[in-house]
């Protein structure tokens, strides 16, 4: 094993493991300029999925890389990260080995920015890009387009115990073929409501009458 590190693999982790990985992707963070796991792993993070793995790396009873890995019958999608301080000694390459021999189907990786870091991982062990995700961010201030929706459309916050069937059918047809968004189960969308940040106010529906035509979600993120 590389550097001295063992990998151990899990369907749940205790709280005083999640804080660790919490921490080390701080850490990741601070260094890289970008979080490591998105939304959906750090939601795994605090509640057990069945197709969900996690992957510990540790040297000497400390976390030194952690993995996650959500398995399908029809994609096998893993993130992972490595302390700043322990990279370059093939932490990330042995998390990657064992992701590819716990899925299913062909392994799909996030890399969250395009630090070297990444790339040299995905060099060594031939991952290939295949999709790139774009974030894009404007000011606040300044003059607003604020066009009127169509005299027959009505648009109000999200209703929790109404809503959550017909939101799920709407956001099915709408990202059809985004493997992630379009995904979205009602588990999902139960943990997301859970979360502190929820607020039905920033989630918006459009309705023609009683049908939901369409939807806007904004998430407000500490700072």
């Amino acid at each position: 094993m590389a550097y001295g590190v063992t990998v151990s693999t899990s369907s749940t982790l205790a709280p005083a493991q999640v804080q660790a990985v919490l921490e080390l992707a701080a850490r990741a963070e601070q260094a890289d300029g970008s979080p490591p796991l998105n939304e959906a792993a750090i939601l795994h993070l605090r509640r057990t999925r069945a197709t969900v793995r996690h992957l510990q790396a540790t040297r000497a009873g400390d976390l030194v890389g952690y993995a996650q890995l959500q398995d399908e019958p029809g994609a096998s999608v893993g993130q992972l990260v490595v302390d700043p301080r322990h990279r370059r000694h093939g932490i990330g390459a042995a998390l990657t080995d064992e992701l590819v021999a716990l899925g299913q189907a062909t392994l799909q990786m996030w890399a969250a920015g395009s630090s070297p870091a990444a790339a040299g991982l995905a060099h060594r062990v031939g991952l290939v890009k295949v999709r790139e995700l774009l974030i894009m961010q404007r000011p606040l201030d300044g003059d607003w387009l604020r066009p009127a929706p169509p005299a027959d459309v009505a648009i109000r916050p999200f209703r929790r115990g109404e809503d959550e069937q017909t939101w799920l059918a709407v956001n099915a047809r709408a990202f059809v073929h985004h493997p992630e968004q379009g995904q979205i189960t009602r588990a999902d969308l139960d943990d997301r409501m859970a979360e502190p940040w929820f607020d039905p106010a920033g989630f918006l529906v459009a309705v023609r009458g009683e049908t939901m035509v369409g939807f806007h979600w904004t998430k407000q993120h500490p700072g």
